[in-house]
């Protein structure tokens, strides 16, 4: 009987594949040729690249790297590799204030003097809501450094360089709510609420909301960029007669960028915000959910979330990230139950467009006309 068994078990090991298996072989083959086509440019061993990730339906379609993730080294892009996210962090950020506000430690509706007082009075005219939704009227904190002639890459900025800006600004951009303007000391001063309204900081309090339960075992933050990340591509910017030069972001400031991940874990991400698993029913809704100003247009913008008409039928549900030298882009197409993510260490890297030709190379679609 045991002979019988093992052989019934090796005839099945040497049998063809089912129709079945091999079309959903076939398939995959296609998908990975038609993405590849996508990135080849990106491929290669003298060059930096990308990671890109798939899923569809909750199941994992592709994971691939191209190119390399340390020249130096040559060590090649794989999908664990680990990139720096960019401005893709920035619905983490508010994905935990929300949170927060679930828990009763905060509102969105809060204005921002009563957690930082020790900003001027027009602090008292700006919530929460405006800050992630950036109609606050707060200034860039980047272009205020580089007025001070402190820009990024020569000072190593920490978080309290980002508060003490604050505090000397004597007015708005404009009056909170009426307009929209890209700001991202709303999002640093976001993260100092967290730790006022919590007891923890912005990182603490995002792995236990976020990173733990969800199991975004491969995510963390660059609280010091001094740390010794294993399994991290370095940045690059492309220099003359097609080589490269390191593009790192010596800095300590995070939560309007400095998101440690991989396509995996933004993959799994976005499967928990298409079945509305974060927190209470309806944030993954609440954090998409675009603002309207008072003349009635829409800022396209919710809370670290866009929505966007990319043409062809496809609307797009995400965020781009750019950090020296890094590029990011994470992606929902809701009505096609489609995700991407795309991570890459070049600076030359257009990421939104890589993404959305993805999104299309999965669907069939062929792209809309330029306009």
């Amino acid at each position: 009987m045991a002979t019988r068994t093992a052989l019934l078990a090796l005839a099945l090991l040497a049998a063809p594949l089912t129709p079945l298996a091999a079309q959903t072989d076939t398939a995959t083959a296609r998908l990975r040729t038609r993405v590849d086509s996508v990135f080849a440019r990106f491929n290669g061993t003298d060059r930096p690249g990308c990671a890109v990730g798939v899923s569809r339906n909750g199941t994992v379609l592709l994971k691939r790297g191209y190119g390399m993730a340390d020249l130096e080294s040559g060590r090649p892009i794989t999908p664990q590799t680990i990139f720096e996210s960019g401005s893709v962090a920035k619905q983490f950020v508010a994905a935990t204030v929300v949170l927060l506000s679930q828990e009763g430690k905060l509102s969105l509706d809060d204005r921002l003097r009563r957690h930082l007082p020790e900003l001027p009075a027009w602090a008292d005219s700006i919530t929460l809501r405006q800050m992630l939704g950036h109609t606050s009227g707060l200034r860039d904190q980047w272009t205020l450094f580089d007025i001070q002639g402190r820009p990024l890459g020569v000072v190593a900025h920490r978080l309290g360089d980002v508060l003490d800006l604050a505090t000397r600004q004597r007015r708005l951009n404009f009056t909170p709510g009426t307009q929209w303007l890209y700001s991202n000391m709303g999002y640093i001063l976001s993260g100092l609420v967290i730790q006022r309204a919590s007891g923890e900081s912005l990182a603490v309090a995002s792995r236990r909301l976020l990173f733990e339960p969800l199991g975004l075992t491969h995510t963390d933050w660059r609280t010091d960029f001094r740390t010794v990340v294993p399994g991290r591509a370095q940045a690059y910017d492309p220099a003359p007669g097609g080589t490269f030069v390191l593009d790192m972001p010596f800095s300590q400031v995070y939560g309007s960028g400095g998101m440690l991940t991989t396509i995996g874990d933004w993959l799994q991400w976005n499967e928990t915000l298409t079945a509305d698993r974060v927190g209470r029913p309806g944030t993954a809704a609440l954090l998409a959910a675009t603002a309207t100003l008072p003349d009635g247009r829409s800022t396209g913008y919710g809370l670290g979330l866009t929505t966007t008409d990319v043409g062809g039928g496809l609307v797009e549900i995400g965020h781009g990230g750019s950090t020296a030298g890094y590029r990011t882009h994470l992606a929902r197409y809701p009505a096609e139950q489609l995700s991407v993510a795309v991570l890459c260490n070049r600076s030359d890297a257009n990421t939104a467009p890589l993404a959305r030709a993805t999104a299309r190379a999965v669907l069939g679609r062929a792209a809309p006309p330029p306009p």
